[in-house]
């Protein structure tokens, strides 16, 4: 016996190179994370057919808009594109040369109103339903609207509605947010 290994180490190469690409497939599975978007709701409505449309997480109105048709009323410069979106987010696009507002909240049906621009608050008021105990007293205080927002409607607080006033101002705000939350 001379001490030489020569007629084991085509085996023993060969079992290495084995380990090595054994181990090199298993750590390339469990270094790798699948990266899964988040999926999340956006309502459209407005100057397109209203829909709801599926977006990865993080996706901006733009990314949005561009999945839409039919957008040859729509006024652009309105809108800011390059918002991030969240989970129920609610883009109203505008029509050209009209106030587009999506007005929610103490109303019987949740829906875009179009009017003349400078629009009044009585005017506005026309295109929807509001609830018994709306706080219809602050919306027509309003003097201004801002095309292409969602405009909520509070309900009087519970004080008010049964006649009973708790200090000054028994009524919640009513408030305009941007075109998406």
């Amino acid at each position: 016996m001379n001490g030489s290994l020569y007629p084991y180490e085509r085996h023993v190469a060969s079992f290495l190179i084995a380990l090595f690409f054994f181990l090199g497939l298993i750590s390339s599975d469990t270094g790798k994370k699948t990266v899964e978007r988040e999926m999340i709701s956006v309502q459209v409505v407005g100057a397109v057919r209203s829909q709801v449309v599926r977006v990865p997480k993080g996706s901006t109105v733009d990314e949005v808009l561009a999945l839409l048709d039919d957008l040859d009323q729509a006024d652009f410069q309105e809108i800011d594109g390059m918002k991030r979106l969240i989970e129920d987010s609610i883009i109203v696009v505008p029509y050209r040369d009209r106030l587009t507002l999506f007005i929610r909240g103490a109303v019987l049906e949740e829906r875009v109103v179009v009017v003349e621009r400078g629009a009044q608050a009585e005017e506005i008021l026309q295109h929807v339903e509001p609830l018994e105990d709306a706080d219809l007293q602050r919306f027509l205080r309003r003097k201004t609207f801002i095309n292409g927002s969602i405009v909520d409607i509070f309900q009087r607080k519970r004080s008010a509605i049964r006649g009973r006033k708790r200090g000054k101002d028994t009524y919640n705000r009513c408030k305009v947010t941007s075109p998406s939350p």
